[in-house]
């Protein structure tokens, strides 16, 4: 929100340039979100069982700033929206964050996140053996698949391959979800699509249990 309300350079600006300012418009942005989710969850909080908050704070070789300027702007309000959200709903909370950005995981862990994703791995540390060593058992990890490389340009048996390979990291124990790492992209093959498909029908499931996906 802030970045389509501010620009992405601008903003960057801000943060490093104008404290007071990001406080105020982070603290009126959160009295919105406060409101949204009490709103919306007192009438459906009992309904749905995920609940999605989108805040990208990766790219493809690092994070849009630093740890330690997440940990002093955002993280806490995070926690303030989280845990109204937590309070009001048995739903378990989502984050989808694209980009590389394990370095924040273990923050969104400690403020009471349930489910990661998109965990794009073609982004810098962001491959499924680190994340499902450094991660798994500790949040639920969602996605996975590369939408950049393998699902537009590989064959359909790159497809399955790929597929099983990343069920085979991350689903021992459980705490997995399988998909794409983000929106299937309009250049990306029928066949490719249906590669994917038939490879999680194939893998993704848990001995005696109704899927992995």
């Amino acid at each position: 929100i802030t970045q389509r309300m501010r620009g992405l350079e601008q903003w960057m600006m801000d943060l490093c340039l104008n404290e007071d300012f990001v406080v105020a418009f982070l603290d009126k942005l959160l009295e919105v979100q406060l409101d949204f989710y009490t709103v919306t969850l007192e009438a459906v909080g009992d309904l749905i069982q995920v609940i999605e908050y989108a805040d990208d704070y990766g790219m493809q070789t690092g994070l849009q700033l630093s740890p330690g300027m997440y940990r002093k702007y955002f993280k806490p309000r995070h926690k303030i929206v989280w845990d109204r959200i937590h309070d009001l709903t048995d739903a378990k909370l989502y984050l989808h964050s694209c980009g590389a950005v394990s370095e924040l995981i273990p923050d969104w862990i400690e403020i009471g996140l349930d489910i990661v994703e998109s965990l794009q791995p073609k982004a810098a540390g962001m491959e499924a053996e680190k994340l499902q060593r450094e991660f798994g058992g500790k949040i639920v990890l969602w996605g996975g698949l590369d939408v950049q490389h393998v699902l537009p340009y590989g064959t359909p048996e790159d497809v399955e391959a790929e597929v099983k390979r990343i069920i085979d990291i991350f689903a021992p124990g459980g705490g997995y979800v399988f998909s794409p790492a983000h929106a299937i992209q309009p250049d990306v093959p029928i066949e490719n699509i249906f590669a994917m498909w038939d490879a999680v029908e194939k893998y993704g499931r848990y001995p005696g249990g109704d899927g992995a996906s």
